[in-house]
Parts: structure tokens; C-alpha cells; sequence
């Protein structure tokens, strides 16, 4: 079901929930592939991408999102090489732009959610 870019989960109007009882939660483990189109469809969704092998393009879709939802990145680098480069693409605002993983290194990057694009708030490294 595709919704709105101003639709949202909560809310405090009359007959909104402003309880936290509709908010979803997802998880996935994504296996390595270039370019990798996530697909966000809850209130807070996290993927994992656990062997970083080589450079990364990831799109973000847009068709299930809904304002202020978020979703977490979780990158795993192997053991091999360094210096793996996540670049954000289709999606996500230009500002993001890339996240350099180094080897034996984890990563992840935090988006929200809003007016049709996904923006960045938070990225961190070990």
C-alpha cells in the first residue's frame, strides 16, 4: 500500500494515535550486492548488510514510508581490504553522500523520513 509523503503513523488530532500502539518494527539481513534497493515498510526499520565485501550503492524507496518514520543502515566490513565506500543514491537527499567502512570496522547510518525523501540523522563508526 503506497502512501502519501505527508501521511504519518501517530499523531496527537482527535482519533490519532498518540500512543505508540500502531508503530511497527522490521529487521532484515541483507546479503552484499551493488546496487541494493531497501525497501523501509514500518515505523522503524533497520537493515544489515553483514559481509561488506566492495563498494556499495543504496537506494532508499520511498513507496511505504510515511512522514517521520526511520530506518537504520547496519554495515559489517570484512577482514580482506579496507576502505569500503557506501554511496546513498535514489532516495535519500543529496547531502548524504557516502560513509567510508574500513576493514573490521561496523558503521551505521540513520535516516528519517520526510516530504517524499529520506534525510540524514545520525551516522557512527566504531
Amino acid at each position: 500500500m503506497a502512501t502519501s509523503a505527508n501521511a504519518q503513523r501517530f499523531g496527537t488530532t482527535a482519533n490519532a494515535d498518540n500512543t505508540g500502539r500502531t508503530l511497527t518494527y522490521a529487521y532484515s539481513t541483507k546479503t552484499y550486492a551493488t546496487p541494493m534497493t531497501l525497501k523501509p515498510n514500518a515505523s522503524q526499520t533497520w537493515f544489515s548488510v553483514d559481509s561488506l565485501t566492495g563498494v556499495l550503492t543504496v537506494n532508499l524507496s520511498t513507496s511505504y514510508a510515511q512522514k517521520c518514520d526511520e530506518v537504520t543502515l547496519v554495515f559489517v566490513s570484512d577482514s580482506a581490504s579496507a576502505g569500503h565506500v557506501v554511496t546513498f543514491g535514489t532516495g535519500i537527499a543529496p547531502s548524504a553522500t557516502t560513509l567510508t567502512v574500513d576493514k573490521n570496522q561496523r558503521a551505521t547510518w540513520t535516516g528519517v523520513f520526510m516530504k517524499g525523501i529520506w534525510i540524514e540523522k545520525a551516522r557512527a563508526k566504531e
